[in-house]
């Protein structure tokens, strides 16, 4: 708003320039010698020394006034061009800030946008879930049940995923390598999973073994330096279409009262 008036006050001062400076010129007196009294004459006589003298007052009047227009045509020229000068440079003021305030508006754009997508999308977490111990006579092997939940607001397109189980050691390095997942994953390519919803990853689960009967309670309590993992990873697309992994790894152990407590591998759990 103060760039207008700026303008409009810098417009006024310059058009009232050329006014006062034709307001201030003096004004120019004939010369007294041609205001002299016209002589006497006869009869019959013609003033012709006297209309000379007339002629050259008014041709000199004449020639002063078309100098005070001449010279006052030339400063409001000087003037227009001045103002036309700072016209074309607010005009290219204006560019500028157009300029920026555009690329700071598809700045803002894309940061909503942005922001939009990671509120509306689908996220996919794996919680600690459920687990079988081993019961030879039942024919029963160690078996983790992690719990896939979907923490977004919209639904998760195409899950899938790859799961296995062992039983490793209790304390395992950061950057341990666990065996490697199979090639093939779970085939649930069109599970959809709506939000706020859960489902047991059962497929993969189970370890591929007997262990000793007398280490089992061990291995339940993690006990003996001996617990079970399950490691895996899950795939799905969200809502725009976009495709998401999550990887897991924790430790079961049972208590006393036959509950699960898990531990999240410190390392090997991430999502994007």
């Amino acid at each position: 708003m103060r760039l207008p008036i700026l303008v409009a006050a810098v417009t006024a001062c310059l058009l009232s320039q050329p006014n006062a400076a034709i307001a201030a010129r003096p004004q120019h007196h004939p010369p007294q010698s041609y205001q002299q009294q016209t002589p006497r004459l006869n009869h019959g006589e013609r003033p012709a020394v006297a209309g000379a003298l007339t002629s050259q007052q008014v041709a000199g009047g004449t020639s002063g006034g078309e100098e005070r227009r001449n010279g006052a045509h030339s400063s409001a020229g000087w003037w227009m061009v001045a103002l036309t000068a700072v016209y074309c440079f607010v005009a290219a003021l204006q560019l500028v800030v157009f300029g920026i305030q555009a690329r700071r508006l598809r700045q803002t754009v894309g940061a909503m946008e942005q922001i939009a997508g990671l509120e509306m999308r689908a996220f996919l977490v794996v919680l600690i879930g459920a687990g079988v111990y081993q019961e030879r006579e039942k024919g029963l092997k160690f078996q983790g049940m992690p719990k896939l939940l979907n923490s977004g607001r919209t639904p998760a397109y195409k899950v899938n995923y790859n799961m296995r189980a062992a039983v490793l050691p209790c304390e395992l390095p950061r950057d341990f390598d666990f065996p490697p997942l199979s090639k093939k994953m779970s085939g649930q390519t069109e599970m959809i999973l709506g939000p706020q919803q859960s489902v047991a990853l059962v497929v993969g689960g189970t370890v591929d073994d007997f262990f000793p009967d007398q280490d089992v309670d061990s291995i339940k309590a993690q006990r003996a330096g001996k617990a079970l993992y399950v490691w895996g990873l899950v795939t799905y697309e969200d809502i725009f279409r976009r495709l998401h992994k999550t990887e897991f790894c924790q430790s079961l152990m049972w208590l006393p009262d036959g509950k699960i407590f898990g531990l999240y591998t410190p390392g090997h759990n991430s999502a994007d």
